[in-house]
């Protein structure tokens, strides 16, 4: 199974966009992961997903953010939630045999899966881990620089500059995971570490409580950070046997 490396443009101006994508072989389905802020598509957490999507002859894509790793054109500051859906809606564009989708998002990344799954029915399953629950009732408590962003620190890059467009969207877009959470209309597995020092697993805890779809796990992993690289594939077994099963039932 090939993945191939492609380029797409995101709305609404173009914004350039890095991606892999494999064509499902074996089965109907296919995982699209989708990372954190300041990350990238390429991690120990994608290349696990990956390695379960060829072992099941799934299809599977990732993408690099806008802003993030070999997606440029802007700057992280100018990142908005808005923005982001849009780029994982330009990625399901551009790869129509990726039919019976589960996403996977990481910590920011979990918030426009969640959007999605309430937009298409392309969208079978959810797997959130770490999600950055209540991160925009936090960030805009923090200190501001001299340039008017919220700095987030951060124990993996230092700082995060974050300018006020990411709120201004939040609130013109209802992106709260009250909505959020409501909008789900797919099975859902939320994986949290306790020793997650970028979000308190509480906030994460409140989002799964939140969540009114029945079909829903929460998975406390009392050794996990917020990365999770250690326990990734033990949670995709997890996954595997609750999300995937529930479909399959």
């Amino acid at each position: 199974m090939t993945l191939r490396a492609v380029r797409l443009l995101a709305p609404p101006k173009g914004v350039p966009l890095a991606a892999d994508i494999m064509k499902p072989e074996r089965s109907s389905y296919s995982f699209v992961y989708l990372h954190g802020f300041c990350s990238k598509r390429e991690s120990e957490k994608s290349d696990a997903l990956l390695e379960m999507a060829r072992a099941k002859g799934a299809g599977f894509a990732r993408l690099d953010f806008r802003a993030h790793g070999e997606s440029t054109g802007m700057e992280i500051r100018d990142v908005t939630l808005s923005g982001l859906l849009d780029d994982v809606e330009a990625l399901l564009d551009q790869a129509p045999e990726l039919l019976d989708v589960y996403l996977v998002g990481s910590s920011i990344g979990a918030l426009p899966a969640m959007r999605l799954s309430a937009k298409t029915r392309r969208v079978k399953g959810l797997l959130l881990l770490a999600p950055a629950a209540e991160c925009i009732a936090r960030w805009s408590e923090l200190k501001r620089n001299e340039k008017g962003d919220h700095v987030i620190p951060s124990s993996f890059v230092g700082e995060i500059h974050i300018g006020q467009g990411m709120f201004d969207d939040a609130k013109d877009n209802a992106w709260t995971d009250e909505n959020l959470a409501a909008g789900i209309p797919v099975p859902v597995l939320i994986a949290h570490g306790e020793l997650d020092d970028a979000v308190p697993i509480e906030a994460g805890r409140r989002l799964f409580d939140s969540i009114s779809f029945p079909i829903k796990k929460w998975l406390c992993l009392p050794e996990g950070d917020h990365r999770l690289n250690v326990q990734i594939r033990a949670i995709l077994e997890d996954f595997d046997a609750f999300v995937l099963g529930a479909q399959n039932a």
